[in-house]
Parts: structure tokens; sequence; C-alpha cells
């Protein structure tokens, strides 16, 4: 060893189990806070620095980190599986509107042919009152996961569901809907931020985009059932549309099993001080795996879960008015932008009133277009969660948003086409490209992203205030887009592509500047970035102090 360089000092008694492995250090690196690995006695291993400890499988790959920890991807999924009631939930309610029985249980006026026929203003209060339920319990939901846990909003989300199942089958005129629409409003606000908060927190850097991603998977897996169980009802049963309502029971029961196997968050737990059981909940998410050392790594939960606290109270950062300071406003604003661009894009139109769409641009087969609009959604967003952690959120937020915009805008043109069945079979091409722009980036970024930006303190607050924003804006456009497209009123059918292909051009471009990238960042890298000031476009090309002590221990 040269002059230049510094001997490690002997090991005290307390680390006499240890070997180092790192021969010589120089100084240099010494002062920039290096990590040191360690393999204990037991074959454990465990990763030091002056910022604290650092987990041991941080340099894993994606694929490495999936396979070695089989067990707590396998608890992310069945996890995500709740997202397959929202999603069916929200696909019954937007296509069965085309359905005749329904029509002529809920129907209350008279159309041009003289037949009965639901009332556009209903239509649009059902939509609404559903966002506008999701809006108002979405920012109660902070309050319980703060303060009992992740976990009881789960189960308030899941009581909620059986309330509205069952209303939904009794109910026999456009007001008991309406009431069933509320408590699916309320399940669907406990959740996502629920579903998103919990899969955030047990999920490790490299694999949490798929984990979340699995989120916008089964969501749209559930969308996809929806339109199976009414096509074949129009089929075969056109008279008995409840049959899609009994069947949520299906998928209630497969959640329950779930839910009761389910442990609290580690991290909450730790932050409130229950470390005993907060371990246990590690271990029981963890499950068996070679080399790990459960005390080591839940050091580094413990320090983060610290540190994140004991940065808040610095600026007293314990309340709602914490999400709008410093770096965590900056924070709160990123995490509601895919959301904003969700429903920029035409979200409310594809999919909240896909048959609807369809009729009016002249397609003959309406259920059978929004079937395949569903299939192929599920196909993009399955590509995704295998592409998300390579190519980027960014990347594929950005090409989402153009060929989205693009596609918006061939609506309006194929608007100025007579109504018919070119104009339809046209329609429904371009919204087949549209859906698989859009699951290959906003369907899968949008829910994981945000719990990805917020920081861990004041994650449930944040998530909670972009989901609130997300239920307002799709509130505004589940009321207005039936109003837009109706014959009753605006009368602007297939043209209103013009109004999404323009707010997704202007929404691309604050992505561009505003919309930094987090592929395989850890949440202490994502406090570091933000601390500096990072610009979003230099995100993913700054290395940060973690990354360097990861690259000196593994020297």
């Amino acid at each position: 060893m040269t002059s230049s360089q510094t001997q490690l000092p002997y090991l005290t008694a307390d680390e006499k189990d240890t070997i180092i492995h790192v021969d010589d250090i120089t100084k240099d690196d010494l002062d920039a806070k290096v990590n040191v690995q360690e393999l204990a006695a037991d074959g454990t291993h465990h990763v030091s620095s002056a910022d604290g400890p650092q987990s041991a499988f941080g340099d894993l790959t994606t694929k490495a980190t999936v396979f070695k920890f089989k067990r707590l991807f396998s608890m992310g999924l069945l996890v995500g599986l709740a997202a397959i009631y929202m999603g069916f939930t929200l696909g019954i309610a937007s296509n069965i509107v085309a359905n005749r029985a329904f029509i002529k249980q809920f129907g209350t006026v008279i159309d041009d042919h003289g037949e009965l026929a639901l009332d556009a203003t209903h239509v649009s209060v059902w939509g609404g009152t559903n966002f506008a339920a999701q809006l108002v319990f979405q920012a109660a939901s902070p309050l319980t996961a703060d303060r009992w846990g992740v976990r009881i909003n789960l189960y308030i989300m899941t009581l909620a569901m059986l309330v509205a199942i069952v209303i939904e089958i009794v109910s026999t005129n456009w007001i008991h809907y309406l009431i069933a629409k509320l408590f699916s409003g309320m399940a669907c606000a406990y959740l996502g931020p629920g579903i998103i908060n919990y899969l955030t927190e047990i999920s490790m850097p490299k694999m949490r985009g798929a984990m979340l991603s699995s989120f916008a998977f089964f969501f749209s897996l559930g969308g996809l059932c929806a339109s199976i169980a009414l096509k074949l009802i129009a089929d075969l049963t056109p008279a008995k549309f409840r049959s899609a309502f009994y069947s949520q029971f299906a998928i209630f029961g497969i959640w329950v099993c779930v839910l009761l196997y389910l442990p609290e968050s580690p991290a909450f737990l730790c932050k409130k001080g229950k470390h005993d059981q907060a371990k246990q909940s590690l271990r029981r998410l963890i499950g068996s795996v070679e080399g790990y050392d459960f005390d080591h790594e839940y050091s580094v939960l413990q320090f983060h879960v610290e540190d994140s606290v004991a940065m808040n109270k610095k600026l007293s950062e314990s309340s709602w008015a914490a999400i709008f300071k410093g770096s965590n406003l900056r924070r709160t604003v990123i995490s509601c932008l895919p959301f904003t661009l969700q429903a920029f894009s035409g979200t409310a139109l594809i999919f909240g009133y896909s048959t609807f769409f369809f009729s009016l641009s002249g397609l003959g087969d309406a259920f059978l277009g929004s079937l395949i609009l569903n299939l192929i959604l599920l196909f993009g967003i399955t590509i995704s969660i295998f592409s998300v952690d390579y190519l980027g959120r960014r990347t594929l937020v950005l090409i989402g948003c153009a060929g989205c915009a693009l596609c918006d805008i061939a609506f309006g043109g194929i608007g100025q086409m007579p109504i018919g069945p070119t104009a339809g079979n046209a329609v429904l091409a371009v919204a087949s490209v549209w859906v698989f722009f859009y699951a290959g980036s906003l369907a899968t970024v949008g829910w994981g992203y945000l719990g990805e930006v917020s920081s861990l303190s004041l994650r449930s607050k944040t998530i909670a205030l972009a989901t609130v924003q997300q239920s307002l804006i799709s509130l505004i456009f589940q009321y207005t887009v039936p109003e837009m497209l109706s014959p009753q009123k605006a009368n602007w059918g297939v043209r209103i592509g013009y109004l999404f292909g323009g707010l997704t051009f202007l929404g691309m471009i604050v992505v561009y500047f505003f919309m930094p990238e987090t592929k395989g960042r850890s949440a202490q890298e994502m406090d570091e970035l933000y601390a500096r000031g990072i610009p979003a476009r230099k995100f993913h090309l700054t290395e940060t102090d973690y990354q360097n002590a990861q690259r000196m221990a593994s020297a």
C-alpha cells in the first residue's frame, strides 16, 4: 500500500464477528462517506456508511431482485388484486348504460325515435357522484392511515365495496343506483391510495416499478372482465343485466382472503415505534432469503424512517401545510402530473363512456368495441410492466403523451365524416392505437409514480392530495363529457377529440420540464436529489452519495 493510502482501523469488540471485505481505502474515500461491506459469521451481508446503514442488496439488477425476493414480489401482486374491483365496477358503470334492459329499468326520458332512454343528466350525475365521493373520502384517507396504519384503509374499502354491490343488486330507480355509485366511489377512494401506499412501503427500489405497475394491470383486467360480462349478457341474456352486479361477489371473496393474510406495513409500525411488530411484519413479507440479515435490513428501514421524520420536523412539517413547503411542494406538484395527464389524454372519453362514444360514431357493436379496447389495454400494460424499469418512467410518459395526442386529433378529424359504419370503424381503429400508447405509459406510470415521488413521512398526505386532484379533474370530465357528446346537449360527438388532443400536447411540454426520472432510485436517493434541487431533466444523469458509497463498497 502506498503512503497516500490509509490503513483501516482494527475491529472493535462489537465487530469481532465480521470480516471487512475492503482491504484498503484512500483517505479521500473515507472523507466521501464510503460504505463498508461486511460478511457476518452467519453468512449474511450488511453495508454501512457515514450516512447510515445501506441495504446489502441495493446493487442487484431488477431481474435478480425479483427472483431473490420472490415471496415479497408475489405479496405485492396479491395486493394489486384489489384493483380488479376498481376496474370492474367502473367498467360496468360506464358501459352498462348501453344495455336495453338497464335503460328500460332506469330510463326516464323519450328520445327522438319515441323510445325510452336514459337522461343524459342522470348519466352525468352517476359518474360525477362516484368521483365526488372519491374526492371527499380520499381527503379523509390520510387521517386513518397515519393513525391506525395503511391496512385500516383497505378494510374500510372492503366494507364500502360490499355495500355498493348490494345496493346495485336491489336498486330499482336512478336514485337507488346513485347511492350505489356513492359507496362505489368511497371504495375506490380508499382502494387507490391504500394499495399504492402499501406497495410503495413494502417494495424494494429495483422491483418497485413492476410491483406498482401491477395495480394498472389488475385495474385493466377488471375492466376487461366487465366488458366480457356485459358482452355475454348482451348476447345471451340481455334482460338479466344484474348478473354483472352479482359477479362482483367473486372478486370480493378473493380479495377478502388476501386482505386477511396481509401484515401491516413495516414502515408504519417502525414510525410508531413498534419495532418488534415491524420486524415480524418484515419477516412475513420477505420469508427465507439466503444472506438476508433481518436486523441489518431493518436498521436500514429504521434509519430512513427516522431521518425522513426528523427532516420534516425541522420545518415543523407535521400537518397538511407540510406538503406545500420547500422541496415538498415540488414533489407534490410532480406527484399530480401523471394523473392530470391521464384525464387530459381522454380517459373519460375512451374508458368512461366508450360504448356511448362508439354508438354516437356509428359503430355497429359498441360492446364489442369496448371489449377490444380492454384486450389491447391489458396487452399494453403487460409489456410496460417489464419495460418500465428499463426504459424509465419519464421516457414512457413522453412517448405515450405524443401518441395519445395524435390519436385525439385524429378523432376530431373523423368527426367531420358522416355518422355510419365507416366512421365507427375508423374511430375503433384510432381508439385501439390510443389505448396501446396509453397502456404503455400513463396507465402504468400514474399510480406507481405517485408512490415513488412522495417522501416517506408525508406519503399518505401527498397520495391523498394527488388522488383528490385526480378525482376533481375526473369529476369535471365525467360530468361534462356526456354533455359534450350527447345530441341532447352540445352535440360535439367525435369532434371532442380536438379538445383532448390540445390538452395532451400542453401536458407533454410540462412533463419535459418538470417530470424527473425515478427509475431504480431508492427513497433515500430521491430525498437527496430533491434537497439538492436537481432539475427534472438531469435526475437520471446525477450521481448521488448513495451511488458513490455503493460503488466504493463493491470495489
